[in-house]
């Protein structure tokens, strides 16, 4: 959504603040400049310089290096001060999305972090948290073979954020990316993108590759940066709402893996394009329930169309760390066809063996 060509989209995440939460200080670096504010003064390695670039490297000394939002502001801070700072600095700085390449132990459940981080963005309407999923993949933390349960929450448990996994540029997910589910059985990574090999920014004008969910998690954040900025453009100027934002990536990725959304890519790679066109056709509903109703959407579905996806998604309330279930509203979603026949969710099974968590 950001072509090279004139008559292409140009969405470069121009206007849109992104809050950068690592190891301290970027740069110097002219693809930074003009656009980046510190509100750190620690430097404990060049990890955030990498991680920047991914965002919003603006491939001035190499253009190969462009960020998936080019245009986007940065905002730099120690470790996981972005959040700590985010309800403050979504009106100061206009802060809408988070990113988060840092981790907290392996198959840590719901607690007061995940708590936090879903109140965050459920009192937040416009904020997204993107989180790596963790490099635990090659791990056992979970008590699972093939690395499942592995995600490295905290933060990223939550139930409002994206998390994200780490896949090759063939599509193949990395074995050190960590795997659902969430400790509590909920999906876990919502998204994958590609996190191997991936050749960006570090100090003094200089570049490396590096590989992780570290460098997957970026660029989830700078592909969402150009979408707000391609939804304003679309909408006079509004921001989104950030669960339609999440609705929407999700059910426009690219599906890899076991058919529908699994615990190794989620609902698949993100799609940039995809996501656009459906916001920009208006192909969503947005609406309200109250406690024991439903509601009815009628979908017009064009002749010859190969494939409807759809989606049902809310930002929840936060949970109870104590509970064994994080969801507080439980809302269910069916499709019926003209014939009557209906078709329920896609159900994944969470029993902690491998072979219903390949299912």
């Amino acid at each position: 959504i950001d072509a090279s060509y004139a008559t292409g989209l140009h969405y470069d995440g121009t206007g849109v603040s992104v809050a950068v939460g690592d190891d301290g200080t970027v740069g110097p670096h002219i693809d930074f400049a003009g656009r980046v504010t510190d509100h750190t003064t620690n430097n404990n390695g060049t990890h955030a310089d990498h991680v920047s670039g991914i965002v919003a490297g603006g491939g001035n000394f190499d253009p190969v290096t462009s960020g998936n939002a080019r245009g986007a502001d940065l905002h730099i801070y120690s470790y996981y001060d972005n959040l700590t700072n985010a309800p403050t600095d979504y009106t100061t700085n206009n802060i809408r999305i988070t990113t988060n390449s840092l981790g907290q132990g392996c198959n840590i459940g719901y607690d007061a972090d995940a708590q936090n981080s879903d109140y965050l963005i459920d009192s937040k309407p416009s904020l997204m948290s993107v989180h790596s999923a963790g490099n635990s993949g090659n791990g056992t933390c979970g008590g699972v073979p093939q690395g499942y349960f592995t995600i490295t929450g905290g933060y990223k448990a939550g139930k409002n954020v994206i998390t994200v996994g780490n896949v090759t540029n063939s599509d193949v997910i990395a074995s050190s990316s960590s795997r659902g589910p969430s400790e509590d059985g909920r999906l876990k990574p919502e998204i994958v993108a590609v996190g191997t090999d991936v050749y960006s920014t570090q100090p003094d004008n200089t570049y490396d590759s590096f590989t992780g969910t570290s460098m997957a998690c970026p660029g989830v954040a700078g592909t969402l940066a150009s979408l707000w900025q391609s939804y304003r453009d679309n909408n006079s100027g509004t921001d989104p709402a950030s669960d339609l934002m999440k609705a929407l990536v999700m059910n426009s990725a690219d599906d890899l893996g076991a058919a529908g959304p699994d615990f190794i890519y989620g609902y698949g790679r993100i799609n940039a394009r995809r996501a656009y066109k459906a916001m920009s056709n208006n192909q969503y509903f947005v609406g309200s329930l109250a406690n024991g109703f439903g509601d009815d959407y009628f979908i017009n579905v064009p002749p010859n169309t190969r494939q409807l996806k759809v989606m049902l998604y809310w930002n929840d309330f936060e949970g109870n760390p104590a509970s064994s279930v994080a969801l507080v509203n439980d809302l269910n979603l069916s499709v019926q066809e003209p014939s009557g026949n209906v078709i329920d969710p896609w159900v994944l099974d969470n029993t902690p063996t491998v072979a219903a968590l390949s299912a």
